[in-house]
């Protein structure tokens, strides 16, 4: 009798202990982690809605002098300006150009591949350069959106906006991005690219 009484003695022990314990480790504070999101100057998604057609099939872009009489703004990039002027325009022929006055001719770069460590690569001419940090965030945006700065292949990429220096001798932008396409399967992949635009000559610099 006693060798029972104490045996049941133990067993309501131990179902307090793990009564006790189970309580304990459910009111734990949750751990600190010492994480700190990505933070952008500014973010986009880029896909085929305002991509350019008739540069899917050319290496360059043709700058010419701007006729508003005969040219229309590009509809998709119309909202894209500089000192209110839209940076590209459908002649009357159907061909999408950009204006002389802000660009060169443009060559077009794909950079979905990048991953920081890439030989510059110079694509054209910013014919104004005295800007401000959002115009100039203007311009690029207008590259990557026509794709002329090619940021994805199959599906969209997004981008972030994550260091910008804007000095009296060039413009600097860093975007980290993320690739989505889809071959058998679909993935993710990330990648890095730098702007760069040298206020003397107006280079602009992909690397």
């Amino acid at each position: 009798m006693k060798i029972r009484f104490t045996i049941g003695i133990v067993a309501v022990v131990v179902a307090l202990i793990g009564l006790a314990l189970g309580l304990w480790w459910k009111y734990q504070p949750e751990p600190s982690v010492n994480f700190e999101p990505m933070r952008c100057i500014y973010s986009d998604a880029i896909s085929s809605g305002t991509a350019v057609p008739n540069w899917t099939t050319e290496t360059r872009v043709e700058a010419r002098k701007i006729d508003e009489e005969k040219f229309t703004p590009y509809e998709p990039l119309q909202e894209l300006t500089l000192d209110e002027q839209p940076l590209a325009w459908t002649t009357g022929g159907g061909k999408v150009v950009v204006d002389d006055e802000i660009f060169s001719d443009l060559q077009f770069i794909d950079v979905t591949g990048f991953r920081g460590e890439i030989a510059p690569t110079v694509i054209g001419q910013v014919m104004e350069t005295d800007l401000k940090d959002e115009e100039w965030r203007k311009i690029i945006e207008f590259l990557t959106k026509s794709h002329v700065i090619k940021t994805y292949v199959h599906l969209e990429s997004e981008l972030c906006l994550a260091e910008e220096t804007n000095s009296d001798v060039s413009y600097t932008a860093h975007f980290t991005a993320v690739h989505r396409y889809c071959t058998n399967d679909c993935y993710e992949d990330p990648f890095e690219f730098t702007v760069g635009v040298d206020k003397q000559t107006g280079n602009i610099t992909l690397q």
